[in-house]
């Protein structure tokens, strides 16, 4: 495949200026993980701001004809789901395999998720920049946001840690609610700015120049207090509580596992999900919509 036109600087920035606009939708609410068009129009009809859409999962990736792999969405799928609902739609895809973000492109989603649950085609970031989307990139700390801001993603969310068990490629704790790992990522992102705040312009610049991207990237990350970018809590969240601190830590938003759907009553899940990111900061209506509430698979 033919690279594209070398552009300028200038309008590089300006089309990531532009992807970061449209990441920004997705904010103030619960991005929904889907596998299909009826789990879509749950998120839809209860709230969500948009849906990831994936192919199979790591359980139902087993199989001889699929090589055990999680991969991404088949094209015909994203499209489907997007015929159905007019949420912005979002494929997920896997970290460094470019053609598949390309393709999802092609396919009309509206933006890409680069993610560690599926199978690795690279130690590196997809080519961001060679798309018009909007990416999201699962970060663990701050060098590793700011490294993924200057590869040209266009929004952040914490990064599920894959699972020890070989036996299917591409899994990870992402179907387990682990609202420890939101908590502790964004600290940790917390703790390096007030850190990085505390240094010298010259450690600064030594610092940005060896981690692999600009110190101004940096330092407007310091007089912001945060990440420049949309920040995701992701983790396997289920549960309105958890999706709550989520909002109170200062995340932007929080994507809600596939796993909600496997509840005995999905939709009032999904709207409470929503009401909980909306409305984080009222205990006494967070007290009224989490009632009844069981775990999976036991909801009232």
């Amino acid at each position: 495949m033919p690279e594209p036109p070398k552009e300028t600087v200038e309008q590089r920035n300006k089309r990531h200026f532009l992807r970061v606009r449209m990441a920004r939708l997705l904010t103030g609410g619960v991005i929904a993980v889907v596998h299909t068009i009826e789990q879509a129009m749950i998120a839809e009809r209860f709230g969500a701001r948009g849906v990831v859409v994936i192919g199979r999962t790591a359980t139902q990736a087993v199989g001889p004809t699929n090589g055990m792999i999680a991969r991404a969405p088949d094209p015909q799928a994203v499209k489907s789901i997007l015929e159905n609902i007019l949420l912005p739609t979002v494929a997920r895809v896997s970290v460094g395999h470019t053609m598949e973000g390309i393709v999802m492109q092609s396919s009309y989603a509206d933006g890409i998720d680069e993610s560690e649950t599926l199978a690795s085609a690279s130690s590196r970031h997809i080519a961001y920049h060679r798309m018009n989307i909007p990416a999201i990139s699962g970060v663990e700390n701050l060098d590793e946001a700011l490294k993924a801001i200057t590869d040209g993603a266009a929004a952040l969310r914490t990064k599920c840690p894959t699972a020890m068990p070989m036996m299917v490629l591409g899994h990870s704790r992402e179907d387990t609610p682990d609202i420890r790992l939101v908590t502790s990522v964004i600290e940790t992102i917390g703790n390096s700015i007030k850190d990085m705040a505390a240094k010298t312009a010259e450690e600064r610049v030594a610092h940005a120049k060896d981690k692999g991207y600009g110190v101004g990237l940096l330092n407007q990350t310091i007089q912001l207090g945060r990440l420049p970018v949309p920040f995701f809590a992701d983790g396997g969240i289920i549960f309105p509580l958890d999706a709550a601190m989520a909002m109170d830590l200062g995340y932007d938003g929080v994507i809600a596992s596939v796993q909600l759907f496997q509840a005995a009553n999905p939709e009032k899940r999904m709207r409470s999900l929503v009401l909980a990111t909306m409305h984080y900061d009222k205990p006494e209506f967070l007290a009224k919509i989490t009632e009844d509430h069981g775990t999976v698979g036991a909801i009232a």
